[in-house]
């Protein structure tokens, strides 16, 4: 669970500069977000300190890639001294993509990777296939 503090996006052109944005419109305009960070405790309850920096009372922040945002939570989560506790309704949500973990990997792991040599050939292939096909039924 992340707090996303700050949006970068990258300015026009190839050698464009990435610069803090107040909003974006589509989450593919956004380079990185810059978040803090929050442990999973229990049930609805997220850590601020992650119990690896506990003894130096640190949060953990990162600068994330906009590959790796998923979902916005429904409902601000409800402040409880360190911690946050999300929604009923972000919860239930948040264990539907948990049980969905797997797959949501694979897809991402699909849609990041380059393909392979022989996955563009029998797509070249399968697409003149279909050509060839509408060419003969018209």
């Amino acid at each position: 669970m992340s707090l996303v503090l700050g949006i970068y996006s990258k300015s026009g052109g190839k050698n464009g500069k990435h610069c803090w944005v107040s909003d974006a419109s589509m989450i593919t305009a956004v380079s990185y977000l810059a978040v803090q960070t929050f442990e999973k405790a229990n049930g609805r309850t997220f850590r601020e300190i992650p119990q690896a920096l506990r003894n130096m009372r640190a949060c953990k922040f990162a600068l994330l890639p906009s590959t790796l945002f998923l979902c916005a939570l429904d409902t601000m989560p409800h402040r409880v001294a360190q911690s946050i506790q999300l929604s009923q309704q972000d919860y239930a949500r948040l264990k539907l993509l948990e049980a969905g973990l797997s797959e949501i990997q694979a897809a991402i792991k699909s849609l990041t990777s380059r393909p392979k040599k022989t996955d563009l050939v029998a797509a070249a292939q399968a697409g003149g296939e279909e050509e060839s096909g509408t060419e003969s039924g018209g």
